[in-house]
């Protein structure tokens, strides 16, 4: 019988595995799997047809059909078959007709693709519940877990030295008025505007996550002042931009915190630039302060 801790350990292991070839370049994976085609081949014919490799050319279909896509598994279970059937008929494997030829082919090939497409499809399904786990359902944005293992894993645990960084937080004004005068289903189009608006401001490096309600966290990896000042004015430029074209009443405030090194924990970093949004939501509003961590709270707000 087999204990959970020896179920959990293959667990792990399998998952390391998919993983690791999750990770690794397209390219390689390809060429690993065509290596080990000729090389099953090559023992194939070397041990002769009545001993047969057939269950190992899997292996090398199995990796491209999940770390490449479907089109490298279809590729390398074709050559895999044609590698297989030269590698028999070169060792003296005969055959009453060509009909035997042609029937075992198109058995092992199909036997391949199935394998190859049902991998594959295990794959695409698995990024979609992935996906799914990490994002916000209505706007696409990051929602609160996948923000935190993204700064913990680029920020707080990086290695050597953690990378400065800035986090905006951003809360939408007067937002509960489009609920209650255009209706929840405009404040859900309001919503995946202002992320789209974002995604399309910053770089490839940034990312959006809404942490709840009308409520918008932005990790930014530029930390210049005079850069990070023009970009957040812009990004608020275009946020107010898009609710005009609308009719929408709505406003955005903005607390922006620059960390020159990154705070004792993701939530402690964004408490502190909540802290800052809220300097902003308690005046007038539809406005941006900016500060830096770890100096004092001498920051001043700017429309």
């Amino acid at each position: 019988m087999i204990n959970a801790d020896t179920m959990k350990s293959k667990k792990f292991v399998l998952y390391t595995s998919l993983l690791y070839l999750e990770n690794q370049s397209r390219l390689k994976l390809v060429i690993l799997s065509f290596v080990l085609v000729l090389l099953l081949g090559a023992i194939d014919y070397l041990t002769g047809f009545e001993l047969t490799f057939s269950l190992f050319y899997l292996l090398p279909v199995s990796i491209v059909s999940w770390g490449v896509g479907r089109r490298a598994g279809l590729l390398i279970s074709a050559v895999a078959v044609l590698t297989w059937s030269i590698s028999n008929l070169l060792a003296g494997e005969i055959f009453s007709s060509t009909f035997v030829v042609v029937w075992n082919t198109v058995t092992r090939l199909l036997i391949l693709v199935v394998m190859s497409l049902l991998l594959n499809a295990l794959r695409r399904a698995l990024d979609e519940e992935r996906r799914h786990a990490r994002t916000d359902p209505l706007t696409g944005a990051l929602n609160r877990r996948a923000f935190y293992e993204l700064v913990n894993t680029r920020i707080l645990f990086a290695r050597p030295t953690p990378p400065a960084c800035t986090l905006v937080y951003l809360d939408l004004d007067n937002f509960k008025n489009v609920n209650d005068s255009l209706g929840h289903a405009t404040g859900d189009v309001v919503l995946v505007t202002v992320v789209d608006t974002i995604a399309q401001q910053i770089g490839p490096e940034d990312a959006v996550a809404r942490l709840g309600g009308d409520e918008f966290i932005i990790l930014m990896m530029e930390t210049d002042p005079q850069a990070l000042t023009a970009a957040i004015t812009h990004l608020q430029d275009e946020l107010l931009a898009a609710m005009r074209a609308q009719d929408w009443p709505v406003t955005f405030s903005m607390g922006a915190l620059t960390f020159l090194r990154p705070a004792a924990s993701v939530g402690q970093m964004i408490t502190l630039t909540d802290q800052l949004m809220y300097q902003v939501k308690a005046g007038s509003k539809n406005a941006v302060t900016y500060a830096v961590f770890p100096d004092p709270f001498s920051s001043s707000p700017s429309s």
